[in-house]
């Protein structure tokens, strides 16, 4: 369980900087699984084409997905996708998943000392760069000036 692959990560790395990734996606993902759970029990009967985008987002923040992924996977349109997801979240699917891995990244540069080439990489931007503009854009300083302001 969760636990034991806490402790494995443990045996595996000598110092606690080369810990904070892994774990921190360890219990990201316990997290993730218990609000998808937690939903699942509430939404059971609601098994829209838009929340199960969601919960792919949701599973894909460390990981490279595309819409195209994503319609493979549920067989549908990309088009279809789209519009289903931001009629019910007004959003894209591309725009939520930005959110999530800048509500991560904010988190790992406020809580590991990883740098920000490390973290755009475990977030899978494309590059350093294409990290820091995103950041910037969305929470309106870059992620060194953020990570100064919140230590």
């Amino acid at each position: 369980g969760f636990f034991e692959e806490l402790f494995k990560l443990e045996d595996l790395y000598l110092s606690n900087e080369e810990l904070y990734i892994p774990a921190s996606k360890l219990i990201f993902s316990a997290f993730m699984d218990i609000a998808h759970h937690k939903e699942t029990d509430v939404r059971s009967t609601d098994r829209s084409l838009a929340y199960k985008v969601r919960v792919l987002l949701y599973r894909s923040i460390t990981s490279r997905i595309t819409i195209d992924d994503i319609a493979k996977k549920l067989f549908r349109s990309k088009n279809d996708i789209i519009r289903q997801f931001k009629k019910q979240y007004n959003t894209t699917p591309h725009n939520y998943l930005l959110d999530l891995r800048i509500a991560k990244a904010k988190n790992l540069l406020v809580n590991s000392k990883n740098t920000v080439v490390e973290i755009a990489n475990y977030l899978c931007f494309s590059s350093e760069f294409h990290f820091s503009n995103t950041f910037k854009k969305k929470v309106g300083v870059s992620p060194s000036e953020f990570r100064r302001e919140m230590t």
